[in-house]
């Protein structure tokens, strides 16, 4: 199963216009890592563009995601832009609002 997904998160400048750094909130933690700015969307779905987001505070928003297993049912494997994977639980995982964004991962 490789669904396009995404997941809720917080979103900030990253060390280049075109990089976003984002947090993932986990059962216990969370998971820090970075992106382009086409897999990170506002809330309300709308794109980011590279000068997104405006200022230095970290925003809620959504980045792209990919299901690679889901056999534990409540704990679902996904692939995060960064090329990682991260285990989340089922009610994490939203529609992804656009197109953009594939996610590739390491196996």
């Amino acid at each position: 199963m490789t669904r396009k997904i995404a997941l809720e998160c917080k979103i900030e400048q990253g060390g280049f216009p075109y990089e976003k750094l984002f947090r993932i909130p986990l059962d216990k933690g969370e998971y820090i890592g970075g992106s382009a700015f086409d897999h990170c969307w506002y809330k309300n779905g709308e794109p980011f563009t590279e000068h997104d987001p405006k200022g230095e505070q970290a925003i809620e928003g959504i980045i792209a995601a990919r299901i690679i297993d889901a056999s534990d049912t409540q704990n679902i494997l996904v692939a995060i832009p960064n090329g990682e994977t991260i285990r989340v639980s089922k009610e994490k995982l939203l529609e992804r609002p656009g197109k953009e964004g594939y996610v590739s991962y390491r196996p």
